[in-house]
């Protein structure tokens, strides 16, 4: 069971690669630094920008266990199943779809949304191996066999 130095230093990572792939995707970058013919004010927003992203992603990475507090290793219930796991990749392409083409605060909205999200992804996915998720329940017809 993964604890949770775990769950943030790979929300970090999961923060600093999602940072990546909203300044690839979007231009957000470009746009920040259009917006003030200052550069000093213009990087300073990029910069802090990019710690509250990795910061969300990492705070996010460890929410899960907050929301269902590991008691035992059997503790996971809704907020760590494959719905919420499938649903949450389904809202970090709707976010990324989202900060694409759209204004500037709408993209930096997004951009925060896709790294609340991927931390929590993050978790679900660590998680995932756990005897929860793989173990197998035979069908009900099997059970006479």
């Amino acid at each position: 069971m993964p604890n949770k130095p775990t769950h943030l230093t790979v929300g970090f990572v999961i923060g600093c690669l999602n940072l990546i792939l909203v300044m690839m995707l979007t231009g957000i970058s470009e746009k920040i630094l259009a917006v003030t013919s200052s550069i000093v004010v213009s990087t300073t927003g990029l910069v802090l920008l990019s710690i509250i992203m990795i910061s969300v992603s990492m705070s996010t990475s460890t929410l899960p266990d907050y929301l269902e507090p590991p008691t035992s290793k059997y503790h996971r219930s809704f907020f760590h199943s494959q719905v919420v796991l499938v649903l949450s990749a389904i809202m970090y392409v709707f976010g990324a779809l989202v900060a694409i083409e759209s204004n500037l605060v709408t993209m930096v909205g997004a951009s925060l949304f896709m790294a609340s999200v991927s931390g929590y992804l993050s978790h679900l996915i660590l998680d995932y191996p756990l005897p929860r998720f793989i173990q197998k329940k035979p069908l009900h017809i099997l059970h006479r066999w």
